[in-house]
Formats: structure tokens, C-alpha cells, sequence
């Protein structure tokens, strides 16, 4: 199988998971560091010179920073996880060609086969679906590496292969993989939405002066307050009114008695519904004493 240089592993990947898998010597590699060859193709070699003997110090990478983000995480432990299928087609000593049928376990037969190790990329690919923003890739992360040195505890400490440890390993800790509510994005959402002000009956706009706009302050609306001569203790639907806050007496907002707005009575069980007590009201249909 053919990668693209974009996340097929450099050699230098390559070679050091050679070696951790002949030699049973797992290591735990940090993600963010596993350079792919698209980034080795890149990267500047450290020439320095020894009398008139010119040796090649390693590798230099960009000066950029590498990006800290889930899509470049991701397409790192993809390049590290086919670092690990390259020496993993070495075959087992108990394999028989003879007995391979379709569908049968492929850690039988190879020591770590690519098949075993995608599985595990695209649970990890899944779940970064789930978690979103800076928390949701600290704790992708975390679930990684944890994940990860299972599989050098088990691989060091056991005869099992690495195919068969990965397996193991995504079979007992299935249930830790749950996406924690604190990063699910209903969840963020609904904490960064503003709590919502309850909404107010506004009290009908009024005209100043009569008819023409002249004889200001002879036509109805002149401004002037007072206590409505009848009060209703419940709107029109059923929903209870504060008779203490229309008397002056209740601060509480929000309020068991019932809502804080005008009872000032229209008739026929309506009230004015204005963002004042009934002892003050301003609305000139209702009846005032």
C-alpha cells in the first residue's frame, strides 16, 4: 500500500518503530513530534565540518511551529500508527498459510497488522468529532497517551504480540473512551448563551395633546400617573399577577406570588400589563380614582 508523503511516516520513524518492535522495547512517542516525509522533504540537514571531513549532523525542521491543533494531531498518529504496520507485516512463528480464511484474526498471522491499527485510528477520529474546542483536544490527547502506554506495559511484560495487544488494550478501556458533557458541543453552547431576561408586557405607546399635535396636555395620555380603580390577580390565560408588587409592597423578581406588571383591570379579564405597579399606572383606559 501506497501513503501519500503527507502522512506516510519519515524514515526516521519508520526506523525507530523497527526497533521497538523486533527489539520489544515499546517506547511511548509524543504525538505532536512524528514528522511525516512531506515534513522530511522540507526539513534542512546540519552540515558541520571536522578538520576537512564534512559530517551530516541530523535533521533541521522548519522554523515554523508545528500546529497545535486536533486535525494536525491526528494526521500525526495516523503517520506514527503506519510507522508501526511497516516492520508489523513481519509474520508469526505459529502462522500457517494453509489456515487463513476470510474473516479470520489477522494477529495471527502478522505480528501487527495495519487492520487492527486503523481500527484503533478511527475510534480515535470519531471521538474528535465529539470534542470540540481547546478542552475537547486536551482530552483527546490525554485518552491517547493513556491508551498508548497500556500497550508498552503489556508489549514489554508479555509475549503477546503488538496486534494482539492493541486489541486487548481498545477492548478494556472501551468504556473510558465516553465523551465527557463538559466538552460535547450542546453543552458549550448552552454555556456560552447569555441567560435570557424574562420578557415584559409593554404597556400600549400613548399620544401627547389633542387632535393636531396642538393643546399640549388637553388630550388623553397627558403623562399623569395613578392608582387604577379596579385590579385583576390573574391575566386573561390563567397566569397569576403580584397583588403585593401592584400595591407597592413586593421587590422580588422573579416572583412566586405571580408576575410583576400592571393589574390595572381593561375590562373583560384584560389588564395593562405595563412595567409598573397598578398604584402608578400611566395607561389612560385604565379606570382611575
Amino acid at each position: 500500500m501506497v501513503w501519500p508523503p503527507e502522512v506516510m511516516p519519515s524514515d526516521q520513524a519508520i526506523s525507530r518503530a523497527t526497533k521497538e518492535l523486533t527489539k520489544r522495547m515499546l517506547g511511548m512517542t509524543n504525538v505532536w513530534k512524528v514528522k511525516t516525509q512531506a515534513m522530511q522533504l522540507k526539513a534542512t540537514r546540519k552540515r558541520i565540518k571536522l578538520g576537512d571531513i564534512e559530517v551530516v549532523h541530523g535533521e533541521v525542521g522548519e522554523d515554523e511551529e508545528p500546529r497545535h491543533d486536533m486535525a494536525h494531531y491526528l494526521n500525526n498518529l495516523l503517520a506514527l500508527l503506519i510507522a508501526y504496520s511497516i516492520p508489523g507485516v513481519q509474520a508469526v512463528s505459529e502462522a500457517q498459510a494453509a489456515s487463513e480464511v476470510r474473516g479470520c484474526d489477522t494477529c495471527k498471522f502478522v505480528i501487527c497488522p495495519l487492520d487492527t491499527l486503523m481500527r484503533y485510528y478511527y475510534k480515535v477520529q470519531s471521538r474528535s468529532h465529539e470534542a470540540h474546542g481547546p478542552a475537547g483536544l486536551h482530552w483527546l490527547v490525554a485518552q491517547d497517551e493513556a491508551e498508548r502506554s497500556e500497550w508498552v506495559d503489556k508489549f514489554r511484560n508479555t509475549q503477546m504480540n503488538m496486534g494482539e495487544v492493541i486489541q486487548l488494550t481498545m477492548t478494556q478501556r472501551q468504556a473510558l473512551w465516553a465523551i465527557p458533557q463538559s466538552i460535547q458541543p450542546h453543552q458549550q453552547h448552552q454555556q456560552q448563551r447569555p441567560p435570557q431576561q424574562p420578557r415584559q408586557h409593554q404597556a400600549p405607546r400613548m399620544k401627547v395633546g389633542g387632535k393636531g399635535g396642538k393643546g399640549k396636555g388637553k388630550g388623553k395620555g397627558s403623562g399623569k400617573t395613578g392608582t387604577a380603580q379596579r385590579m385583576e390577580n390573574k391575566f386573561k390565560d390563567g397566569k397569576m399577577l403580584c397583588m403585593s408588587y401592584n400595591h407597592g409592597k413586593c421587590q422580588a423578581n422573579p416572583c412566586s406570588k405571580g408576575k410583576h406588571v400592571c393589574a390595572g383591570s381593561l375590562g373583560q379579564g384584560r389588564v395593562c400589563g405595563g412595567p409598573h405597579p397598578a398604584i402608578r399606572c400611566n395607561n389612560p383606559r385604565v379606570i382611575k380614582k
